[in-house]
């Protein structure tokens, strides 16, 4: 795994959890459905579910367009 990757913690074995804890997972997860959401708005326009065989710059250049739109559309 990466660095900077979180997965969520162990479940405790006793039934009284932290309410902290329940909280920090609510958190991570609804982190994670925006990532995958993102993700799947990145395969729909085919920029990485296929492989890219143009340049890289411009590979760059179309990822950082389309997050723009994506991030245009999220605040309309």
């Amino acid at each position: 795994m990466a660095v900077n990757s979180r997965v969520h913690g162990r479940r405790a074995r006793s039934p009284h959890r932290g309410i902290g804890l329940l909280w920090k997972k609510k958190k991570f997860l609804l982190l994670r459905v925006v990532v995958e959401n993102v993700i799947g708005m990145l395969k729909r326009f085919k920029i990485i579910s296929d492989r890219y065989r143009n340049r890289r710059k411009r590979f760059r250049l179309r990822f950082n367009l389309l997050a723009g739109l994506y991030n245009f559309e999220l605040e309309n």
